[in-house]
């Protein structure tokens, strides 16, 4: 396939207070709000793709957005959201709801019509932009400078879970564990 992974998201408390638990913390990017998104976030960057550690940070903004962030940060459920990048093919697309961000110039956000209700799952989403690989951040991100980039990639994740779920199988590179717990294991740093 050529969908790879993008990011992984993990839902903080508002401003981020887990931060000094993290012990690169100098090596996160600055803080970045979501326009009309109601969310805000700091960044962990690596070679081809990075961590990302998100709040709510307008309950206005959140609660009419598409994305239904805000009912997924009040569930209190499923903490965590896996970004794929690249193109699916149209036939997929009737799966998916479209985003299209301000704070994305071009393409658009695809994301799993099944996270509409169900908080229990991740989210599960594509950024779909037609750009050459080399045009990917994260060292085109403007939030990361070229010396705050970890040596590394995130190739697989393992997902613990006391949910699993079939539309894990749309995605590569994500393997699920029945567990009573959630925890992200990540393969690649």
């Amino acid at each position: 396939k050529n969908i790879k992974i993008d990011h992984i998201f993990t839902i903080v408390s508002p401003g981020f207070h887990e931060k000094e638990s993290i012990t690169s913390r100098d090596l996160i990017g600055n803080t970045v709000h979501h326009k009309g998104q109601g969310t805000s976030a700091e960044f962990i960057p690596f070679e081809e793709n990075y961590l990302e550690f998100i709040w709510l940070s307008n309950n206005s903004d959140a609660q009419s957005n598409d994305l239904h962030l805000f009912e997924r940060f009040s569930a209190n459920q499923c903490p965590f959201g896996i970004a794929f990048r690249g193109k699916i093919d149209e036939k997929h697309c009737k799966d998916f709801n479209i985003y299209q961000p301000s704070y994305l110039k071009s393409g658009r956000i695809l994301d799993h019509k099944s996270q509409t209700n169900e908080f229990n799952i991740p989210m599960y989403f594509i950024v779909d932009q037609d750009k050459k690989r080399d045009d990917y951040y994260p060292k085109n991100m403007n939030t990361f400078s070229e010396n705050r980039i970890l040596k590394g990639k995130i190739e697989k994740v393992i997902l613990h879970t006391p949910c699993p779920n079939p539309i894990n199988d749309f995605f590569p590179r994500v393997e699920q564990v029945k567990s009573n717990y959630w925890k992200l294991e990540i393969v690649g740093l």
